[in-house]
Formats: C-alpha cells, structure tokens, sequence
C-alpha cells in the first residue's frame, strides 16, 4: 500500500505566498523521500491528482509524479484494472517498489490535497495554485 501523506499543520507561507510543508509518501517499505519531508504541496498536490486522474481514466498509461525540492519522483505505470507498478528514486533513476491500487493512491492523493486546501482557505492564503489544487480535486475521478 502506497498513501499520500500531506502534514497541514506544518504548513507556511512565504512572503512571496508560495505555501511550503511536509508532503511524502508513505509506502510499506518506508516514507519517500522520507518522512516529513517538507516541499510546495498546494503544487506538487494539484500535479499528482491531475496525473494520477488521467491514469484512472485511460487518458494516459504512466506518470510521473514530481517534487520540487530535490530530484525525486515516483512514477505508476497502469497494468491491468485498477492495477499499476510503481517505482520510487531519482528522476530517470526510479526502482520499482511493486503493485498498487491506482485509485486508491489518487484518493490518498485527494484527501491529502483536500487537507492542505481547507488549511489554506481557513486562513485565507489564496492563490492560483489553490486555485489549480481545489479544481484538480473537483475533477479527479475519486
């Protein structure tokens, strides 16, 4: 089992109004990159539920699953039904870790999204990429 795991509150705002916090995955092996790893999760969130949504639905058989700080990605490759092989590393350099539930690793990734959002909104930091996130989240298939 692969989750999304978004922490809101560990989450600021820059001067500039980017939004910064702990978001990784938590797999059975262990917390990628690692455990509260802290990037941009209203960004990277909106990324991982647009791609993940396209791989639910058919429109696409992979993605790759950026962060912005450092060089790691995962990447899910779609297999049969709601079945698809994940790998986790380096960008180019990921190793794959094994099967998961693509819809369940996209409404992981939603209620973590939904999280950071609601956070967001409670304290009125608004923003284009909220904007993006809460669209991604009201279009995704979970």
């Amino acid at each position: 089992m692969v989750e999304v795991v978004a922490n809101p509150s560990s989450l600021n705002r820059t001067g500039s109004g980017l939004i910064t916090g702990q978001v990784f995955l938590q797999t059975t092996a262990g917390a990628f990159p690692e455990d509260r790893w802290s990037d941009f999760p209203v960004v990277i969130l909106a990324w991982w539920i647009e791609g993940l949504t396209d791989v639910v639905s058919g429109r696409e058989r992979s993605f790759q699953g950026l962060f912005m700080d450092g060089p790691f990605a995962f990447v899910v490759q779609r297999e049969t039904g709601v079945s698809g092989r994940i790998a986790l590393g380096k960008r180019g350099e990921e190793d794959l870790i094994g099967i998961v539930d693509i819809v369940a690793l996209l409404r992981s990734a939603v209620a973590a999204g939904r999280l950071v959002a609601e956070f967001c909104r409670v304290r009125n930091w608004t923003s284009s990429d909220l904007e993006r996130l809460e669209r991604a989240i009201a279009q995704s298939a979970a």
